[in-house]
């Protein structure tokens, strides 16, 4: 079986039958402030949550906020020291976050149970989508299925996905006709740095932390800045290692990654495995030379399913 007549057979019920046999809706109302949102974000290890106007009943969805619009609308309206003075900020509610949000798809709001499956592939095969809601039946809540979802189904299912798995990351690279600049940052470069070179850039979504010799160390992107609250504000202005260790302990700094000529069948695998947005690719002295997440490899998955057989 082809990668395209398995996806052609396959509706966006039978991914939520087989992993999500229960519905696991978070959501927050339009008036939740920013730090009640990052807490939520980070307590279910999200990266994006969809939000319905308050008092509505039944509730009516206005759209998801990433927490790339969180970063952006944080770091483009304000610098540390105007934070530091005045933090309740973040308790400016995400309606605002949500207005100025790039990543808003009505699209993403409006799947049903009996879209096909490639569907689903498309619209999550780009960095603004990450997650969308999914209609069962009418007056029931709607599932949540994410691009996690996607590649663990893509990964049960990978004896039906023919010969793509043997693409290489950099055959990958190819045929999504995307190349992916990494920009590297110092371990000595701080937080507050870090995340206001990521703000401007919606599409620079990690950039590895390397050490004096060149090696990665660390990763950070928007998702290291969920759980930001008043209270943390001040550790924007450590050394980006050193907050991260304090957001997820010292064992947990260290990102996944692989030598670059990795299969998709092993990459798939690796992200499945370890829960990752993304593998940074190294060369075999350490050094990193790409980046496959989760978006490339539903991206390539989708570009291989429109080829001729």
């Amino acid at each position: 079986m082809t990668s395209g007549t398995f996806l052609a057979n396959k509706k966006v019920f039978d991914l939520i039958r087989e992993l999500k046999p229960q519905p696991d809706l978070v959501d927050v109302p339009s008036d939740a402030t920013l730090e009640y949102v990052f807490e939520v974000l980070l307590a279910n290890d999200i990266l994006s949550v969809p939000v319905y106007k308050a008092q509505s009943q039944p509730k009516r969805y206005l759209g998801f906020v990433t927490v790339q619009d969180m970063l952006h609308h944080l770091f483009q309206s304000h610098t540390l020291e105007s934070l530091r003075s005045k933090p309740k900020f973040l308790l400016e509610s995400v309606s605002s976050a949500l207005g100025k949000a790039q990543s808003v798809s009505k699209q993403a709001l409006a799947m049903k149970g009996t879209d096909d499956l490639t569907v689903l592939v498309r619209l999550l095969s780009h960095d603004l989508v990450h997650r969308v809601l999914v209609w069962t039946d009418e007056g029931a809540e709607p599932y949540v299925v994410s691009q996690r979802d996607l590649v663990r189904y893509f990964h049960a299912h990978n004896h039906e996905l023919g010969k793509i798995l043997d693409l290489s990351a950099p055959e990958m690279t190819e045929v999504n006709g995307v190349t992916t600049h990494v920009q590297p940052i110092s371990y000595k470069t701080t937080a507050w740095e870090a995340f206001s070179k990521l703000a401007p850039n919606m599409l620079l979504l990690a950039m590895p932390v390397l050490d004096d010799a060149g090696s990665v160390v660390a990763s950070v992107s928007a998702s290291d800045l969920r759980g930001l609250n008043r209270a943390r504000l001040s550790d924007l202005d450590r050394p980006i290692v050193s907050f991260l260790k304090g957001s997820h302990g010292a064992d947990n700094v260290m990102p996944v990654t692989c030598h670059k000529h990795f299969t998709l069948q092993q990459i798939m695998a690796a992200l499945v495995l370890s829960q990752a947005h993304r593998i940074w690719l190294c060369d075999y002295e350490d050094r990193v030379e790409g980046v496959v997440t989760l978006t490339d490899v539903i991206a390539v998955v989708d570009v291989m399913t429109a080829l001729p057989e």
